[in-house]
């Protein structure tokens, strides 16, 4: 049986809602030129920066930037709260080569996972018309399923919806990527600091 338009509506209109919510998360401000670079180590400050990350301290890591990290607040709504919480998770960073300098710049480069949200609601709807069809084929009478005009009842709808995306989510490391990137550094105050470009900002809300 094919989704009721109702039911197609709903699951557009909640997905875009939870993916939007999650790419607010990491809208902000990006570096300003500093001041000329005259020692330290970029590598170390690096490390220091995806091993707050790793270990989910959002504050440790944005203290380490040159402008901070975008105000982490949690998004609206329990399922884009919840899939906010496995991105966190799901960050894990790690140096993989040498720095390169170009006076007060440093360029580290990275390897980066982290949940890719779009790959785990890609598809969603299919499922979700999985369910609705088990769902009237368990329904006792067509009332249980649908509303006087054929429309699947926004209950037995939601209830699919979040069927669906609990499952999805509870195999949340299958839709993990990684990715190869480059950490940009600037250098003041006598040490080397994270720029908050849109490469970085990007690889956090999972390559959105």
């Amino acid at each position: 049986m094919k989704m009721k338009k109702t039911a197609s509506l709903y699951f557009s209109v909640a997905l875009l809602s939870v993916l939007a919510a999650l790419l607010l998360c990491f809208l902000g401000p990006t570096a300003t030129p500093l001041l000329l670079w005259d020692g330290g180590d970029p590598v170390e400050s690096a490390e220091q920066f995806l091993a707050a990350l790793n270990g989910g301290d959002y504050a440790a890591a944005s203290a380490l930037c040159r402008s901070p990290l975008p105000a982490e607040t949690t998004p609206d709504g329990e399922d884009a709260a919840a899939l906010y919480a496995l991105l966190k998770e799901s960050w894990h960073g790690e140096v993989s080569g040498d720095a390169r300098r170009e006076g007060d710049r440093a360029f580290v480069p990275v390897r980066f996972s982290a949940l890719d949200p779009a790959a785990l609601t890609g598809g969603l709807k299919d499922d979700i018309n999985a369910l609705l069809e088990q769902y009237v084929e368990e329904a006792r009478l067509a009332s249980d399923v649908f509303e006087e005009d054929g429309s699947y009842r926004e209950a037995v709808v939601l209830r699919a919806w979040k069927a669906a995306l609990n499952a999805r989510m509870e195999r949340a490391g299958d839709y993990v990527s990684e990715r190869d990137m480059t950490l940009t550094l600037r250098y003041s105050n006598r040490t080397w600091q994270i720029v908050p470009d849109r490469e970085l900002l990007s690889a956090l809300a999972g390559g959105a």
